[in-house]
Parts: structure tokens; C-alpha cells; sequence
């Protein structure tokens, strides 16, 4: 049964004993489950597929199930109701800005490469519109005890098939930036997309480490996903590996010096076997090492500046906003510059760069609400770790036409701010 704002967010079964209850919990833990793959499973583009069917469409038809299962228990609430007109308008400041070669593209459900420009609108709300109404549907229910733990089961599985994924793929791991560049532009394989998809298991396996729950499974794939995390070359994830392990520390051993000690005698055993895996197997290739070098340098941002001014003078030229996707045929090198903010600014002005601050806001709020529910919730706890990874990308290499897991976990996990008013079940 649905409740209203201010009273216990629970699922009563006053009509419904014994099976009946226990397979209302199942869908409700189902729903978590395919609310994540549903998001995850394009983020593998072209590098496996299930029958033919394009990861895109798959995700949105999973999606699409784990909607049905939560729709029963859908109740509007005021945070989610706020962030969806926020998107929505977002959605139509794209429409906007686009000219008419982009808005005649959305409707053949296509996207060309080598258009981008002329795609990029379509490809922006076929992936976006969708996940957006299924998060704003699962709001109420992700508020479950059951909901956030198949999400993280699903965090989990994921992980393990991206690292299957990226074993058959090795030859990726030896290959020049050209050869990699190949694969991005195909959709075979983007390092930032498997990046995110290690991470996800990463932080799970860490903070299991952390809490002493199932240490050798835990520390065997900690070790293997910290080894594809810099066999990606995604620095913004190294430093944030390093940033939730310190707060991991604060979270789980407070002031216990001597627990404090033995986990990080445990991590640096941990992350020498890594390091010993890596350099076995030959992956410390030029641009790891190059790249790392950058990072010791201080220069984490040292390749994205040219793309960071380009934008920054544009819309200083231009504060109403060049047109959506214009920074593509700008003359730089790059088809986005890397950071939503300033392609908002760019491309949709003022406007656009007050949405998206507003955006950014918000889904701050949400991941500091779920860190701080965290300390008490495992599996939050590693939503929250996650989560706060989706907004560093979003700044460091995100695009407007891809915001659509940031979007959706907003919304989804939005009701948490509510914490005062309701109750989660445990």
C-alpha cells in the first residue's frame, strides 16, 4: 500500500500473507536490479550484444520492465516532481537550440558518426527521455531496503561481466591511442564507459574490504578491476579511488588508530599485487605511464584546457548560446569540450548554463544525503561512492547527449532528501 508524504515509506501487506508478501518484495528487489542494467548495458557499445539487438534498445526495453514492476507503487513526490520539470526543460532549451537538420534526424531513430553534429540531438533524447520517466517512476520505491539492494546487485554483476568483456578484449589494453581512437569512434569500446562500469564494482568490493565482508573475494576483484581502472587511463578514477578510500577510512574506523593501520596495511598489500599483475603482463604501456606522469605533474587537466577555453571564449562571444552541438564544427579537435557545464554555456548560453547548475546541485544534495544514510546502509553506501563518480565524469569528460545515467539516478534516488519525512526500510 502507498502512503503519503510524512508517514512511513513501508509496503503493508494487510492483505497479502506469506508467498504473496515475499513476491512483492522480489519484484520490488527486481526492480532495482533491471533499473541498473537497464542503464548499464549500453555503456558496452558494440563489444558483445544479446541476439543481434542493439545494447541501446536493449537497455531501454530493460529499463522499460523494471518501470512495470515499480509503476503500482509510483506516488509523486515534491523532490522528484521539481527535478523532472528541471529535466524537461532541459530537454526543450536542446530542441530550442537545434536547427532543422537536427530535429528532422530525431525521427529516424539514427545516429551516424560521422554526422555527429546533425545526431546529436537525437541521440540525446532517445537516450535521456526514457531513463528519465522510469527513474521519476522508481522514486518511490528505491526508497526500499530491497530496491537499493539489487541495485548494488546488479552494480556487482556488471562489474564481473565488464571485466569478462575486457579480458576478451585485451588486445585494447596494448594498443596505440590511434588504434583506440578506432575503437570509440566504431562504439566497440570507450574507456571512459568501462571505467564506469569497473568503478561501479570497485567501490562495492572496497567497501567490503573495509568492513571485513568476504575479504578474499573482495580483495581478488579489487585488485582486477584497480588494474582495468588504469589500464583505461582515466586519471579522474585514480584520484578517486584514492579520495573514497581515505573517506572510507573516516567512515568505517573513526578514531581507531590501530583499525586505521591494519586497512591500510591491507590496501597497500592489495594495490602492490596490482601493480606486480600489471607489470607481468605488460600493460604499462608509453601513454599509462605518460599519463601518469601528468598526474604526479599535477596536470590532470592538462589535455582537456584548449578544449575549456574554446568554450569559455565562445560564450563569452556569444552568452545567448552558439546552437546545440555547435562546438563540433568550432574548429577544435574535440566534438564536446569535456565538462556539461561549459557546453552548456557554449552551446545553450546563459540559460542552458543555469540549468545545468542547477542540476549539478541537486544531484550533489542527492549523493551527500546518500553518503550520510550511508554510514548505516552498505548498500547506499556504495550507491552514494558511485554516484558521486557519474558527477566528477560529468565535469571531466561528460557530454550534454550523454547525461542520461546522472539524470536518471537523480530522480531515482531524489526521495532520500526527504529522510525527515520518511522512513527507509530496513
Amino acid at each position: 500500500m502507498r502512503v503519503g508524504d510524512g508517514e512511513d515509506v513501508k509496503y503493508h501487506n494487510t492483505d497479502k500473507q506469506g508467498k504473496d508478501a515475499s513476491m512483492s518484495l522480489s519484484k520490488i528487489y527486481l526492480a532495482g536490479f533491471l533499473a541498473y542494467s537497464g542503464l548499464c548495458i549500453p555503456y558496452f557499445g558494440h563489444s558483445f550484444s544479446f541476439f543481434g539487438i542493439h545494447n541501446r534498445l536493449l537497455g531501454l526495453f530493460v529499463l522499460i520492465m523494471a518501470m512495470l514492476l515499480g509503476v503500482r507503487y509510483f506516488k509523486l513526490r515534491r523532490n522528484a516532481f521539481n527535478f523532472f520539470l528541471l529535466v524537461a526543460f532541459f530537454f526543450l532549451l536542446l530542441i530550442i537550440y537545434s536547427d532543422y537538420s537536427q530535429i528532422t534526424q530525431v525521427f529516424t531513430f539514427t545516429f551516424d558518426q560521422s554526422q555527429y553534429y546533425e545526431s546529436k540531438l537525437s541521440v540525446a533524447l532517445i537516450v535521456s527521455i526514457v531513463p528519465a520517466i522510469v527513474g521519476l517512476v522508481l522514486s518511490e520505491i528505491a526508497i526500499n531496503k530491497e530496491f537499493r539492494q539489487g541495485f548494488v546487485r546488479a552494480m556487482l554483476l556488471w562489474s564481473l561481466v565488464a571485466i569478462i568483456v575486457g579480458t576478451q578484449n585485451s588486445e585494447y589494453w596494448f594498443a596505440d591511442y590511434s588504434k583506440k581512437a578506432e575503437w570509440k569512434n566504431l562504439v566497440v569500446f570507450s574507456q571512459i564507459s568501462m571505467t564506469i562500469l569497473h568503478l561501479a564494482g570497485l567501490v562495492i568490493f572496497l567497501v567490503n574490504i573495509m568492513n571485513n565482508k568476504y575479504i578474499v573475494f573482495s580483495v581478488a576483484l579489487f585488485v582486477v578491476s584497480s588494474f582495468f581502472v588504469i589500464v583505461y587511463q582515466q586519471r579522474s578514477a585514480w584520484i578517486y579511488v584514492i579520495l573514497v578510500t581515505i573517506y572510507l577510512f573516516y567512515v568505517v574506523s573513526g578514531s581507531d588508530i590501530i583499525k586505521i593501520i591494519k586497512r591500510a596495511i591491507l590496501l597497500s598489500v592489495v594495490l602492490l599485487l596490482g601493480f606486480i599483475v600489471a607489470i607481468k603482463i605488460g600493460v604499462f604501456t608509453d601513454s599509462v605511464i605518460a599519463y601518469a606522469d601528468q598526474l604526479i605533474r599535477g596536470e590532470v587537466l592538462s589535455t582537456r584546457t584548449p578544449m575549456y577555453m574554446i568554450a569559455w571564449n565562445g560564450f563569452l562571444d556569444n552568452p545567448l548560446g552558439n546552437g546545440f552541438g555547435a562546438f563540433s564544427i568550432s574548429g577544435s579537435y574535440a566534438r564536446y569540450p569535456h565538462n556539461i557545464l561549459l557546453e552548456a554555456l557554449y552551446e545553450l548560453g546563459i540559460f542552458g548554463g543555469v540549468v545545468i547548475l542547477i542540476l549539478l546541485y541537486i544531484s550533489s544534495k542527492t549523493i551527500l544525503q546518500l553518503l550520510r544514510l550511508g554510514k548505516h546502509d552498505l548498500d547506499l553506501l556504495s550507491i552514494g561512492l558511485f554516484f558521486g563518480y557519474l558527477l566528477i565524469v560529468s565535469l571531466k569528460s561528460g557530454d550534454m547527449a550523454g547525461l542520461e545515467l546522472l539524470i536518471t539516478m537523480t530522480l531515482m534516488f531524489s526521495n532520500y532528501q526527504l529522510r525527515n519525512k520518511l522512513e527507509l526500510t530496513h
